[in-house]
């Protein structure tokens, strides 16, 4: 961004950060791993998989239908955290005017993102756009 803001870019055109919430560590090494130009720190890595710490270390068939879904549930309410860190972070930088989240399969998570992130009421736009 200190780049885009030496030449200008930012007061030419808007810019919009993309994000999306991780569901568990297992997609989030997958994206870090398989999706070029996508940067997932190690420590988010880290704290998905404590989200998940209480299941940790038993097998599959260990696992009861209630322990996979309380898992799930740890999983992606800390993926919904730190998507809202993210945006929160993401707003103090200059030259960024928005952000794109994508939740992807995962529609339900962008109401608690955008109410957590305090995106909430949308800005209103007064004056015109030249074209």
């Amino acid at each position: 961004m200190a780049k885009v803001r030496e030449l200008g870019l930012h007061e030419k055109v808007y810019l919009l950060a993309g994000v999306g919430p991780l569901k568990s560590p297992m997609m989030a090494r997958h994206m870090k791993d398989n999706v070029p130009g996508l940067r997932i720190p190690d420590q988010l890595i880290a704290r998905m998989d404590a989200a998940g710490a209480p299941w940790a270390g038993k097998s599959k068939d260990e696992l009861t239908k209630e322990d996979r879904k309380a898992r799930m549930i740890a999983w992606q309410s800390e993926g919904i955290k730190i998507c809202i860190e993210l945006i929160q972070q993401i707003r103090e930088i200059e030259g960024v005017a928005g952000v794109h989240i994508m939740a992807i399969e995962w529609e339900d998570a962008v109401k608690p993102i955008v109410e957590g992130a305090g995106l909430l009421p949308r800005p209103i736009v007064t004056e015109a756009v030249a074209a």
